[in-house]
């Protein structure tokens, strides 16, 4: 994914320099890796000084570096936001993902991050008993003890990282240790698929109560470097011309990022019966 963006407010040489810095005239950014994609971000855009020397360390690891040899973040502020694709979106309006933003993984635990934000947004909107609000107190911004809780329960029994039964099985065996099935009075479980995402996903959102779906993107269908691998919770989609977009929660600081359907596989999906 080459860059082959419009018009540049300017560009600025991070360290390590092959790294570069794109502002946008519309707003927004993105960070280059010789002339390759590996972050975009059209809502926010970096504030800083002519003359600043700036760091990269990673994907939202955007620095300032001090004169006294410390370093601080680059400041953010919301963009108009002009750029991102004019869309109809179908599903779940993205201000519901926004308590859950700053619930960002650092130390590559996705699938650990999505089950939380997944049953997090489940007992905000639609089951107040999922949860105990010892784990997650109703519609907070606090997600670090369920996500302590995600991370005892989900083991990755691959080396290339977690997968989708990873997943879908930790989550199982929360509901059961903690008597979810029992509490609700009738049986909630995860149901993982290693296939294509977007009848799943698109099946979920149409119905008249939309729900939220985790799925996965992967670096061979064409995911950024800023994904690769990667697990999100896509709450939204839309269509246009021959392509398919998801609106996510990408675990990475954006609680409404757009990405496109081709660069996923597998899903990881709530299903309730009755006992």
């Amino acid at each position: 994914m080459t860059l082959a963006l419009t018009r540049y407010q300017d560009t600025t040489t991070l360290s390590p320099s092959f790294f570069k810095l794109h502002r946008f005239v519309e707003g927004g950014y993105a960070i280059s890796f010789l002339d390759t994609l590996v972050e975009l971000d059209y809502s926010v855009t970096p504030i800083f000084n002519e003359g600043d020397q700036l760091l990269y360390t990673g994907v939202l690891q955007l620095w300032i570096k001090n004169q006294d040899g410390t370093k601080s973040p680059v400041p953010l502020v919301p963009s108009l936001n002009k750029m991102e694709p004019d869309l109809d979106w179908v599903g779940i309006p993205s201000e519901r993902f926004y308590p859950y933003r700053k619930w960002i993984n650092k130390d590559g635990t996705c699938g650990m991050y999505t089950a939380a934000v997944l049953l997090s947004y489940y007992k905000d909107y639609l089951e107040r008993d999922l949860l105990p609000d010892s784990l997650h107190p109703f519609q907070s911004e606090d997600g670090d003890k369920l996500i302590m809780a995600m991370k005892v329960y989900i083991h990755s029994l691959s080396f290339r990282g977690t997968i989708a039964y990873d997943i879908s099985w930790g989550i199982n065996r929360f509901f059961r240790d903690y008597k979810v099935n029992h509490k609700l009075g009738y049986s909630i479980k995860a149901i993982s698929h290693i296939a294509p995402t977007f009848g799943t996903v698109s099946s979920r959102l149409d119905a008249p109560i939309p729900k939220p779906v985790i799925v996965g993107t992967y670096s061979w269908l064409g995911a950024p470097k800023n994904y690769k691998n990667h697990w999100v919770v896509a709450y939204s989609y839309a269509q246009k011309d021959d392509e398919r977009y998801y609106r996510v929660h990408d675990n990475h600081g954006r609680h409404k990022a757009v990405i496109n359907v081709k660069w996923t596989v597998s899903s990881i999906r709530l299903q309730r019966t009755m006992l």
